[in-house]
């Protein structure tokens, strides 16, 4: 028999191995497909089962709930912010720079000179004016800050009589002030969570068992920016403006396990 099938092989149709060999690489891939499937399927809800994983191993007897809070605290404001600028006009752009240049470092170099009072230049603009848009120009702005705010309305008069116009006057937080506010605002929103947590176990006739995903951000407060006046104008005498306390708020989020009195951990 052996030797029959050596001398006579057998012949199977052209294509037939070709045709043997994508149906078993076409198997392989629907198997690999297949077993791909549930990893799949988990990833494309992706965001519903992040979701549900704060309660993936909390117990069958137990409720989530989500609360959130934010705390406040009244803070005096410890830095005083001037804004001046000094702006010049020409037909002759050169001119008209050169104007600005000398006077904004005129300005940089008294500010320096001033004990307790931190300055800085602000951005420098050129631009065409004019009815007939025949003329430039130029500005740029000075910022002052100070905790001393004498000092600060000392140097804001100085450069004011230098040519230099107001343009915004306001306290605000310096940021070590504000960074302990902020804490202090966090440790109140934390208290506050942990009283609603309990209110409202008590309401339920249940009981805290513990607070999971405490997320914690800062709120916010009053802008560390001076507010504008109406216009840059220049004064005979500084404006008066008074330190008003800021809120600082902070916010807190978490989910909280609650369980019935007569249940185990």
């Amino acid at each position: 028999m052996n030797d029959a099938l050596s001398r006579h092989p057998l012949r199977l149709p052209r294509g037939t191995w070709r045709a043997r060999s994508r149906l078993s690489l076409g198997l392989l891939l629907f198997a690999a497909i297949g077993a791909a499937a549930p990893a799949l399927a988990r990833d494309d809800g992706g965001p519903a089962a992040e979701a549900g994983s704060a309660g993936s191993d909390a117990p069958a007897d137990a409720t989530l709930l989500r609360l959130d809070a934010t705390g406040r605290v009244e803070v005096a404001p410890d830095l005083l912010v001037a804004h001046l600028m000094f702006e010049q006009s020409g037909r002759d752009a050169a001119a008209v720079q050169d104007a600005v240049n000398r006077r904004m470092a005129s300005a940089r170099k008294t500010a320096d000179g001033a004990p307790g009072v931190t300055a800085r230049l602000e951005n420098y603009a050129v631009n065409r004016s004019g009815e007939k848009n025949d003329q430039w120009t130029a500005q740029q702005g000075i910022e002052l800050q100070g905790k001393d705010g004498t000092a600060v309305l000392k140097l804001a008069g100085q450069l004011q009589a230098a040519g230099l116009a107001l343009n915004g006057l306001s306290w605000t937080l310096s940021p070590p002030t504000r960074d302990a506010a902020e804490a202090r605002a966090t440790d109140n929103a934390l208290h506050l969570l942990r009283d609603r947590a309990a209110a409202a176990a008590r309401s339920l006739g249940l009981r805290v068992v513990s607070l999971r995903e405490v997320q914690i951000g800062a709120g916010g407060g009053s802008p560390p920016y001076p507010r504008p006046l109406m216009r840059a104008m220049a004064m005979k005498s500084m404006p008066d403006v008074t330190a008003d306390d800021q809120t600082v708020t902070a916010e807190v989020s978490a989910t909280v396990l609650l369980r019935g009195d007569g249940s185990g951990r």
